[in-house]
């Protein structure tokens, strides 16, 4: 992008918000690219919020009866269980990240672990994986230090915000955008990153809203189609990064050689809504037909003198008991509705929920048999684990791309072009810890085997090692006291 026309945007800071008619060429360019990506947005923002929804626990409702009572939405309400959250929170909360390395530093780079932490990414990173797992993909955006010398900046971007072209053939990241809206004005902002510049947008009229009616979660967007979007006075454009990098990263799950990603739920959706289904019908079941009906035969059916109409002879109730004088009138009950099929229905696509998302049984469902241990527990969790172990693989790579674009901003450019710049995990498997000391030690035993990543596997922060060699070496060295009339060893041969 030329300089002149950085030079004529600039000129604008201060005016009225520009029209279509008023730009250059190349102005309208960049804000008709901006509309072509916000509407390749909104055609995905749906599905992202149904996953949202149904992540967060508020799926459709299911069908509900025509005459829809207070009763009955009560119970709606309370059928839902949210089985796609837990299928998600059980693999986020296995990839967890304990050091970050680079080749001349393979155990803990402390610069590069310092950036980490300063960014608090220990909790965002695992924001980012809960992301990437419920939509499929999601971002992390890296932006120079606000301060000369501090961290760079790395954010995590919500698909639900923000959306990232990529080629279609590289996949590498072309250009994006994130749009946020106001409350005061009611107009939606965005900014529209490409690898030269990022530009900061405004909508030229207040945008409409619409909702979405999936369930009784209110679910409300804007008409993204229509948005018109013009550059914002009070702010001038920025050049993101140097060396027309795109500062975003995009994180994918469960990547196919087509360039697609799945969500870690979206195959479960149709067992979930089975689930709830279920469990609403034998609520109501369980509300209106659980306790036993009675009928009685031979009596006069009372008739209300100002209505004309039958009125019910007795008061049914749990606590009521049924008296009549007449000889020939008899008593009888019906059957009450059993609940065993809709608990055992509900059971059998709970296990085909756990046996698709390969998540353990004893994690969903309690009472399923005796809860596993030791070895049964590495053999129940194997395919748990086994996606764990993928989810790294594909989460990985695109961590050591945001390590590398902190660097280059960072003016670490030797790091930035260092392929083993990356992450390392903790472990997923279950082991006590008898077993982790007993291998830390066997390890040990063995020569030429370094220390620290024995401690590493023994649960230590990389990062303290450093305090465990200065204060070994500040510990004084025990001697053994020589008295001084004893008498020196006399070596062997001199004996001879």
């Amino acid at each position: 992008m030329s300089d002149s026309y950085l030079l004529d945007y600039l000129m604008m800071a201060g005016a009225p918000p520009a029209t279509i008619e008023g730009l250059t060429e190349q102005q309208a360019i960049i804000l008709e690219n901006a509309r072509l990506l916000t509407v390749k947005y909104s055609q995905v923002r749906p599905m992202y919020e149904l996953l949202n929804s149904y992540y967060r626990g508020f799926p459709p409702l299911p069908t509900a009866p025509v005459r829809l009572t207070r009763s009955y939405s009560s119970l709606l309400r309370m059928s839902r269980s949210n089985w796609c959250g837990l299928v998600v929170d059980v693999v986020d909360e296995r990839l967890r990240i304990e050091a970050v390395v680079s080749a001349d530093q393979p155990v803990q780079d402390p610069q590069m672990w310092d950036w980490w932490r300063a960014n608090n990414m220990a909790l965002h990173s695992s924001e980012v994986h809960s992301s990437a797992l419920t939509f499929g993909q999601c971002y992390v955006s890296v932006w120079p230090a606000k301060v000369p010398g501090g961290a760079p900046r790395m954010l995590g971007e919500s698909p639900l915000s923000t959306f990232v072209e990529t080629d279609s053939n590289t996949q590498a990241p072309l250009e994006a955008i994130r749009i946020w809206f106001n409350e005061q004005d009611l107009r939606l902002y965005a900014d529209y990153t490409t690898p030269e510049y990022q530009f900061h947008l405004v909508t030229t009229a207040p945008v409409g809203r619409k909702n979405y009616t999936w369930s009784d979660w209110d679910i409300t967007s804007f008409e993204l189609e229509t948005v018109q979007w013009t550059y914002r006075n009070d702010v001038p454009p920025v050049a993101p990064i140097q060396g027309g990098r795109l500062p975003y990263v995009v994180f994918r799950n469960r990547p196919t050689l087509t360039g697609e990603c799945h969500s870690e739920i979206e195959g479960i959706l149709s067992i979930q809504d089975r689930i709830n289904k279920t469990t609403f019908d034998r609520l109501v079941t369980q509300e209106f037909a659980a306790f036993p009906q009675r009928w009685v035969t031979g009596i006069d059916i009372p008739v209300d003198p100002n209505t004309g109409k039958p009125v019910q002879p007795f008061n049914a109730a749990v606590d009521r008991v049924w008296t009549l004088a007449s000889e020939t009138g008899k008593f009888g009950q019906f059957p009450q509705a059993e609940l065993d099929g809709y608990l055992k229905g509900n059971v059998a696509d709970v296990q085909a929920l756990a046996t698709q998302s390969r998540t353990p049984p004893h994690y969903l469902i309690a009472g399923m048999g005796q809860f596993p241990s030791g070895e049964s527990v590495r053999a129940t969790e194997y395919g748990l684990t086994r996606k764990v172990e993928n989810h790294k693989l594909a989460f990985g790579d695109p961590w050591g791309d945001v390590l590398r674009l902190a660097c280059f901003v960072a003016g670490e450019f030797d790091k930035s072009e260092d392929p083993r710049v990356g992450v390392r995990y903790e472990d997923v498997e279950a082991h006590s810890e008898a077993e982790v000391a007993d291998a830390v030690l066997k390890l040990s035993s063995i020569p030429g085997v370094p220390l620290e990543p024995l401690l590493q596997r023994a649960g230590l922060d990389p990062s303290t090692f450093d305090a465990y060699r200065q204060r070994q070496a500040a510990a004084p060295v025990a001697q053994v006291p020589v008295s001084p009339d004893a008498t020196p060893p006399v070596e062997e041969n001199q004996q001879q």
